[in-house]
């Protein structure tokens, strides 16, 4: 999430900064309104998700780094076995994945 939002951030501030006087909505949302942008909440945890070795997160972030406290029923496996637990997908011979 930390990387996404930021990309819709920086398109959203481009499209209104590009469309302003060309498209009369854009226009008029900018002349009646007040845009706040904020491009990155958490720099942190974008660095985190793009450093080398990936980091393994814990979706809804109660457990702190290197805890492993995992849920009953969740086994964790290197799907494509190359020595590290970061991608879920496994690719399917009836379809992308």
């Amino acid at each position: 999430e930390e990387i996404c939002g930021t990309s819709v951030a920086v398109y959203t501030a481009w499209t209104l900064l590009s469309e302003y006087g060309r498209d009369p909505l854009v226009t008029r949302l900018l002349d009646e309104q007040v845009f706040y942008i904020v491009p990155r909440v958490n720099p942190d945890g974008a660095e985190i998700v793009q450093t080398l070795p990936f980091y393994e997160w814990i979706g809804n972030g109660r457990y702190l780094p290197g805890e492993e406290q995992f849920g009953a029923g969740l086994h964790y496996a290197d799907v494509n076995g190359d020595g590290l637990i970061v991608d879920m997908r496994i690719r399917d011979d009836a379809g992308e994945w």
